[in-house]
C-alpha cells in the first residue's frame, strides 16, 4: 500500500506540473497533508510487517502439509532480498519527491532574482515540502499582483506628476490675472455697499407701511366677525320662528280637520234627531189610533185608553226634546262654521308669515354669503399682507446681512490679495516639486519593469 501511494504520487506529478494545471485553484484547507514523520514511520512499519507476513504464511503451508520446509536459509534470503528492494523503491520514491519539491522551490527562487513572477509551482507532493511549496506560490501570485498595481501605479503618477506640473504654470498665470481682478472688485464692492445702504433704508420704511397696514386689515377683519357673527344669531333666530309657524300652521291644520269632524257628527245627529221626529209623529198617530179605537171598545178598552194616553205624552215629550237637540245641533253647527272660518283666516295668515320668514331667511343667506366671502377676502388680503410684511422682514434683514457681506468682503479681497501673493510662491514651489516627483515616478517605472509579470 505504501509503495502504491508513492507510485501515484510520481505517476501524478508529470500531470500536476502541466499548464493546464498549472493556475487552477486549489483550497489549501482542503487538501489532506500527509506529514514526512507519517511517511517514514508507514514505510518503515510496512517493510517491518512484511517479513512476519512471509513466515507466517510460510507456517501456515508447511502445518497445513501444503509444502515441506528443509531449510529455512532460502526463505529468508528471499525475504531479506525483497525487503531490501522494498526499501530501495520507498527510499528512492520519498527522495524523489523531496528531490523534486526542492529542485521546484530553488527554480522559483532563481526565476524570482531575475525578476520573473509568471513562474507558478505546481503542487506535487502533500508534506510538509509540498505546503511549502503552495505557500511560496501564493506569496509569487500575491507578489505579482503587487508589482503590477504598483507599475500601474507609477504609470499614474508618472501621469500625474506631468499634469499637475502644466496645470500648476496655468495656476500662476491665473493668479496673475487674479491680482489685477481683485483690484476692479474692489472698487465694484464699494460701489455695490453704497447701493445696498439706500435699499436699507428703503427695505425699513415699507417694513413700517406694511406693519400699519396690517394692523388696520386686523381691526376690520374684527368688525366683519362681529357683523357675521350677527347674521348667524338672526339666521338661526328666523329659522326657529320659521319652525314654530310651520308647527301652528300644522295645528291649524289639525284643528280645522278636527272641526270638519265635529260638523260631520253634528249633521249626522240632525239626520238621528229627524228620524225621532218621524218616530214621535208616528207615536202620536198611534196613540190617536189606539184612543179611537178604545173609544169603540167601551168599557174593555178603558185600560187600552190610558196606555194610549201615556204613549201620546211620551210622544209629546220626546217631540220637544228633538226640537230642542235640533235647535243645539243648529247653533253648533253655526258655531263650528265660525270656528272654521276664523282657522282658515289663521292659516291664512301662518301661511304668509312663512312666506315672510322663508323669504327673510334667503336674504339673511345672501348676506351670510356675502359677509362669508367678504370674510374670506379680509383673511386672503390678511394673509397676503402678512407674508408681505414678513417678505419686507426679510428683505430687510438680507439686506442687512449683504451690509455685512459686503464690508466682509472688502476685507476678503484685501486678504484675497495677500493671498495671491502667497499662492504665487507656492504653485513655484508646487512646480518644483512636480518636476521632482516626475523624476522619482519615472525611476520607480524603471524599477518595476525588471519583474517580469
Amino acid at each position: 500500500g505504501v509503495s502504491h501511494f508513492f507510485l501515484t504520487e510520481s505517476t501524478l506529478v508529470t500531470l500536476l506540473e502541466s499548464d493546464r494545471l498549472g493556475d487552477v485553484y486549489t483550497d489549501p484547507e482542503k487538501i489532506k497533508t500527509v506529514g514526512i514523520h507519517t511517511r517514514i514511520f508507514s514505510t518503515i512499519s510496512a517493510i517491518a510487517i512484511l517479513p512476519i507476513v512471509i513466515l507466517g504464511y510460510l507456517l501456515f503451508e508447511e502445518t497445513s502439509g501444503w509444502i515441506k520446509l528443509g531449510d529455512v536459509t532460502i526463505p529468508l534470503i528471499l525475504t531479506l532480498m525483497f525487503m531490501l528492494i522494498a526499501v530501495g523503491v520507498a527510499s528512492f520514491q520519498l527522495s524523489s519527491t523531496i528531490r523534486r519539491n526542492s529542485e521546484n522551490m530553488i527554480q522559483i527562487f532563481a526565476k524570482m532574482s531575475d525578476g520573473n513572477l509568471t513562474q507558478v509551482l505546481p503542487t506535487v507532493s502533500s508534506d510538509e515540502l509540498g505546503s511549502n511549496t503552495r505557500a511560496l506560490s501564493e506569496f509569487v501570485k500575491r507578489l505579482r499582483i503587487i508589482v503590477k498595481r504598483v507599475s500601474k501605479e507609477a504609470v499614474k503618477l508618472s501621469e500625474s506628476s506631468k499634469t499637475l506640473g502644466e496645470n500648476t504654470s496655468e495656476l500662476s498665470r491665473k493668479m496673475e490675472d487674479q491680482a489685477a481682478s481683485s483690484e476692479e472688485m474692489s472698487s465694484a464692492v464699494e460701489e455695490i455697499s453704497a447701493s445696498i445702504h439706500s435699499t436699507a433704508s428703503r427695505a425699513e420704511s415699507q417694513t413700517l407701511i406694511a406693519k400699519k397696514a396690517q394692523t388696520s386689515l386686523a381691526e376690520l377683519e374684527g368688525r366683519i366677525r362681529q357683523v357675521h357673527s350677527a347674521l348667524v344669531e338672526t339666521k338661526a333666530d328666523a329659522d326657529r320662528m320659521k319652525g314654530e309657524t310651520k308647527s301652528g300652521e300644522e295645528a291649524l291644520k289639525g284643528t280645522q280637520k278636527a272641526m270638519e269632524a265635529i260638523d260631520e257628527s253634528t249633521t249626522k245627529m240632525g239626520a238621528t234627531v229627524n228620524v225621532i221626529k218621524e218616530i214621535t209623529d208616528r207615536i202620536g198617530l198611534l196613540s190617536l189610533n189606539a184612543s179611537i179605537e178604545a173609544a169603540r171598545a167601551g168599557e174593555a178598552g178603558k185600560g187600552f185608553a190610558v196606555v194610549a194616553q201615556e204613549i201620546a205624552k211620551l210622544g209629546e215629550q220626546t217631540q220637544e226634546n228633538a226640537k230642542r237637540i235640533t235647535s243645539a245641533i243648529s247653533e253648533a253647527l253655526s258655531a263650528t262654521k265660525s270656528g272654521r272660518e276664523v282657522i282658515e283666516s289663521m292659516q291664512t295668515v301662518f301661511q304668509r308669515i312663512g312666506n315672510t320668514v322663508g323669504t327673510t331667511l334667503d336674504r339673511i343667506s345672501e348676506v351670510a354669503l356675502l359677509s362669508d366671502s367678504q370674510l374670506t377676502a379680509s383673511e386672503q388680503v390678511k394673509s397676503a399682507f402678512t407674508e408681505f410684511s414678513i417678505s419686507s422682514d426679510e428683505i430687510r434683514n438680507h439686506t442687512q446681512e449683504q451690509t455685512k457681506t459686503s464690508e466682509e468682503f472688502s476685507k476678503t479681497i484685501v486678504s484675497i490679495s495677500e493671498t495671491t501673493e502667497f499662492l504665487s510662491s507656492v504653485v513655484t514651489q508646487i512646480d518644483e516639486l512636480s518636476v521632482r516627483l516626475n523624476e522619482q515616478a519615472d525611476k520607480l517605472k524603471s524599477e518595476m519593469n525588471f519583474f517580469e509579470t
